[in-house]
């Protein structure tokens, strides 16, 4: 059965119901038995199911059952939820099974009871953040139509005032009950996933909170930076690509400050001859330094932010970011090949009897600062996406 368009609507099913059995099945009555469907539309809204729910193998793609409630244990294995998916205040009395299910779009599990067992082994979500993010906007904008409504029949005011943030920490809420059902089941790998959904909707729910403290303030931009830096500990490829990004701009800037210092002073370097402009660069900075100090110290500030922001740009910019991404694979392999241990600047050549405002020694020791807490990222992330117990 397939693209069905169903309406249940304030129903109530006193026997067990099967939605994915086949019709043949003997020891089912036909009357309560769909074979494996696809539902186009389907509206469970305010139903009550006595016993036993199998919604097993489906597939759906608008699909309401907000309000109801599940007597017994309700059944999902296998399914797929390619769009609209509404389980808002839904109760499920006993097991919950959403094992192998697949979600393409953000669910509603906000106020959800779950008085049994979760199982939400092996379940794929798969959105982004501004999947959710734009989920959560229509949820709101569905319930302020609800509110404002003045059609005839409509209570006024049946609605309280509910904010934009309120609706984000509901979809928290929702995604927490899965992580800490995975949890206790000793499931870290898929709970993870939970966990960066989560911390997804404390970012949005900050990001428009009315009356930030500057806390909040500070906390959405962590969390903004960690979902750019390592999709919350969750990417391993994204955090080794944020490592190579922040070796690879660190490169680019020292050659870029030499090469400008040095045509500065009237020597134009190529790059066949660059330990040759390394060499005049050492010979005349702490002259430089010495007749300038207070321009030496604004250049190093200049240099910091300046550095900082392209770092942050690359990492939060889509298009920026896979544009450094290629060029510092490139620039770090080269390094590794001629000499690793400028990676490491505060441990090489850059701070070997240098003077304190040297802009070389500064900014390699600013670089190893963010070098290691990247490092220590990626190794974080790794660990916690490894199947080894760490």
């Amino acid at each position: 059965m397939n693209n069905l368009k169903v309406e249940f609507n304030n129903s109530l099913f006193e026997k067990e119901v099967y939605f994915g059995k086949e019709i043949n099945d003997k020891n089912i009555e036909k009357s309560n038995s769909f074979g494996s469907c696809s539902f186009e539309y389907a509206n469970f809204s305010n139903c009550y199911f006595k016993n036993e729910v199998y919604f097993k193998n489906n597939e759906f793609k608008q699909v309401f059952f907000r309000n109801s409630k599940f007597n017994d244990n309700v059944y999902f294995n296998n399914s797929v939820f390619k769009d609209y998916t509404d389980f808002h205040e839904c109760e499920f009395e006993k097991t919950a099974n959403f094992y192998r299910v697949r979600f393409d779009k953000t669910p509603n599990f906000s106020q959800a009871i779950f008085k049994g067992n979760l199982n939400a082994v092996n379940t794929n979500l798969n959105f982004t953040f501004d999947d959710l993010q734009e989920r959560i906007k229509q949820e709101y904008a569905f319930y302020e139509t609800q509110r404002t409504a003045k059609e005839a029949g409509v209570i006024p005011n049946l609605y309280q005032e509910k904010s934009l943030d309120k609706f984000a920490n509901d979809f928290r809420d929702s995604f927490r009950i899965f992580k800490n059902a995975l949890i206790k089941d000793n499931n870290l790998l898929d709970a993870s996933n939970f966990h960066k959904y989560e911390l997804y909707c404390k970012e949005i729910e900050l990001k428009n909170k009315k009356g930030k403290t500057f806390k909040d303030v500070v906390d959405r931009w962590q969390l903004l930076f960690y979902r750019k830096l390592c999709d919350h500990h969750t990417d391993i490829l994204q955090s080794l690509n944020s490592l190579i990004l922040v070796i690879g701009i660190f490169v680019i800037s020292s050659v870029a400050m030499v090469v400008g210092f040095n045509y500065s002073l009237g020597y134009k370097p190529i790059l066949e001859h660059w330990y040759f402009s390394l060499d005049f660069y050492n010979h005349h900075i702490n002259s430089i330094i010495q007749d300038n100090y207070l321009f030496v110290a604004t250049v190093n500030l200049v240099m910091l932010f300046g550095y900082l922001i392209l770092v942050g740009f690359a990492l939060c910019l889509k298009y920026m970011r896979e544009f450094f991404i290629i060029i510092s694979y490139v620039i770090t392999l080269l390094v590794l090949a001629i000499s690793p241990k400028i990676l490491i600047p505060a441990m090489g050549i850059f701070t070997d009897k240098r003077a304190m405002l040297d802009p070389l020694s500064v900014f390699g020791g600013i670089y190893t600062i963010i070098f290691g807490f990247v490092a220590f990222s990626f190794i974080k992330t790794i660990r916690k996406n490894s199947i080894v117990p760490s």
